[in-house]
């Protein structure tokens, strides 16, 4: 809808999200930020059980902002062993030094090649909300 003349029709605020909605004939507000994935916190505290006492760090930031994929992954074997040994060797964002020839977890990921997927989802999630990606130890 195009104002003629005079203040531009009310098309109600931006919405959230990317990029938000239309507002007058000049354009809307744009929308927010991401928020919090939004998985039961019991199924959370649940999963944390996969990756051991010495991830709680790890575990804590993931369960905050990436429950649903802490989740998913938790409870697929191959996804686990592969962010597990992610975790012990500090890789991220699949380091080449970790995942190809001679890295300490290629055999893992051969191994479970269905799962990465799974593995690369929560990692994104973690690394872009700034999470340890060490087990026992900071960022």
């Amino acid at each position: 809808m195009v104002g003629v003349g005079g203040a531009p029709p009310d098309a109600g605020p931006g919405g959230t999200g990317s990029g938000g909605d239309g507002g007058g004939p000049v354009g809307g507000t744009g929308g927010t930020g991401g928020s919090p994935q939004n998985c039961p916190a019991s199924d959370c505290a649940s999963a944390s059980t996969a990756f051991g006492a010495s991830c709680m760090n790890t575990v804590q930031c993931a369960c905050t902002w990436c429950s649903c994929d802490l989740i998913a992954c938790a409870n697929d074997p191959g996804c686990t062993a592969i962010v597990g040994c992610a975790l012990a060797n500090g890789c991220t964002a699949i380091n080449p030094g970790c995942f190809t020839s001679g890295g300490p977890c290629v055999s893992v990921v051969t191994a479970y090649q269905g799962s990465l997927n799974a593995a690369i989802k929560l990692n994104d999630c973690t690394t872009a909300n700034h999470c340890p990606n060490r087990c026992g130890g900071a960022m």
